[in-house]
């Protein structure tokens, strides 16, 4: 029984293998880069927040508790990384340290 039950799974598996390369699947939506040299605006915050974002790049030289919410997908913004988000997205920062954050934002 066992048995003709793993010839009928691998003839399944065997006839849509060749079917996965017609399938599309989401381009992500937030590329990430190490050297960008892009003129960005210099943003500030000493509170929490969370900001509705246009498409564009963000920068950060330090690691903070920053995060960028697109597409249910969470991300956490890491220091000396260039983020380009295609689509609008949510910047949220939750300041638990009571520390002034400083990042880099360009619209796009």
């Amino acid at each position: 029984m066992y048995l003709l039950y793993l010839i009928i799974i691998a003839l399944i598996i065997l006839e849509t293998y060749p079917l996965l390369k017609y399938i599309k699947f989401n381009s992500e939506s937030v590329n990430i880069s190490e050297n960008v040299s892009e003129d960005y605006e210099e943003m500030t915050s000493e509170v929490s927040f969370e900001k509705n974002m246009e498409p564009g790049k963000l920068y950060t030289e330090e690691d903070y508790n920053l995060f960028i919410i697109n597409n249910n997908k969470t991300i956490l913004v890491k220091k000396n990384a260039h983020y380009e988000i295609k689509e609008p997205f949510v910047l949220k920062y939750i300041n638990i340290n009571e520390k002034m954050i400083k990042y880099y934002y360009k619209c796009t």
